[in-house]
C-alpha cells in the first residue's frame, strides 16, 4: 500500500474517531473562553486523546508537542456541536478521496 493511500486511510479512521466524541468535544468548545481554542486530539494509535482548552497564545506550542503521527482540529469556544460534526464529516471525506484517487493512479500506472 502507498505512503499515500496509508495516510488517507488513517485520516478516514481519525475523522470518525473526532466524530464518535462530537459530544465531548462540543462541551469543551461550550467551556472554552473568549482566548481559548480546543484542539481534539487523536493518538497515533487511532484513539481520542482529548479536547484540548488551550489558550490561543500557547496553541503553537501544544501542537508541536503532540507525539508525532497524531491528528488534531482546532476549533473556537462556543463551536456549535453541528458545526464540529459537519468538520469531521468533512475531513473524513476530503482523506477518503484522497484515498481513492491515489489508488485509481496506482492502477492505471501499474497498468501502462
Amino acid at each position: 500500500m502507498s505512503p499515500n493511500i496509508d495516510r488517507a486511510r488513517r485520516t478516514v479512521a481519525a475523522a470518525e474517531v473526532l466524530h464518535f466524541h462530537l459530544e465531548i468535544i462540543a462541551s469543551a468548545c461550550r467551556d472554552a473562553l473568549s482566548d481559548e481554542v480546543v484542539v481534539a486530539e487523536v493518538r497515533p494509535d487511532a484513539l481520542f486523546g482529548g479536547a484540548h482548552r488551550i489558550r490561543r497564545a500557547s496553541l503553537h506550542q501544544f501542537v508541536t508537542t503532540l507525539p508525532e503521527g497524531s491528528w488534531s482540529a482546532v476549533f473556537g469556544p462556543k463551536e456549535p456541536i453541528e458545526a464540529i460534526e459537519d468538520r469531521c464529516i468533512r475531513m473524513g471525506y476530503r482523506a477518503y478521496r484522497r484515498a481513492k484517487l491515489s489508488a485509481h493512479r496506482r492502477r492505471r500506472l501499474g497498468a501502462e
